[in-house]
């Protein structure tokens, strides 16, 4: 049971809504412009309306997944809404504290991506020194559709880590940033 669960998480992570992953509208069960009660309901028990309002720009969080396992790691979700129209808009995927070889995760996680949706349209790797050590910072991206998909690892040695995925609402026509 407990592996069947591990496997719909990494699904619903990796987007299973575009069987082709051509034209992804959404994360998982949800879909851009879905309201926080349709959002709530389209993923059950795995969400909770969130404790603290957190805004980024002009989003607010307004739904919190406290763990997902992705490729058997544990993340946390925040899921950000237009502050104005109430309408999922971005829907960020942290890893915790508890995972503890995040490059080790963040190659695996790509190669899952790329399964999904094939080469990433930008890649960017930098190394350079930084206090006497070295950083590593990897971020690799896909737009498919009207979704921009994100994978980003900070890795700063005897830091600090920053890791994760992103899914964002984007326009289909004419958002080239990645």
């Amino acid at each position: 049971m407990k592996s069947i669960l591990a496997a719909i998480a990494l699904c619903v992570a990796i987007g299973v809504d575009a069987a082709d992953g051509t034209n992804v509208t959404g994360w998982g069960l949800t879909k851009w412009g879905m309201n926080e009660a349709e959002v709530l309901a389209a993923l059950k028990s795995m969400a909770r309306k969130s404790i603290k309002a957190e805004p980024l720009k002009d989003l607010i969080c307004l739904v919190e997944i406290p763990i997902v396992s992705i490729d058997g790691q544990p993340f946390d979700g925040r899921l950000f809404f237009d502050k104005k129209t109430r309408t999922l808009r971005k829907v960020v995927l942290n890893a915790t504290k508890a995972v503890k070889n995040p490059e080790s995760v963040f190659s695996s996680l790509e190669q899952k991506l790329i399964e999904k949706y094939g080469k990433p349209d930008f890649e960017n790797d930098n190394k350079k020194e930084f206090g006497g050590s070295i950083p590593i910072d990897r971020k690799r991206a896909w737009k498919r559709g009207s979704t921009r998909i994100q994978l980003i690892l900070l890795s700063i040695p005897n830091t600090a880590n920053a890791f994760g995925i992103t899914y964002e609402a984007v326009s289909p026509e004419g958002e080239k940033n990645l």
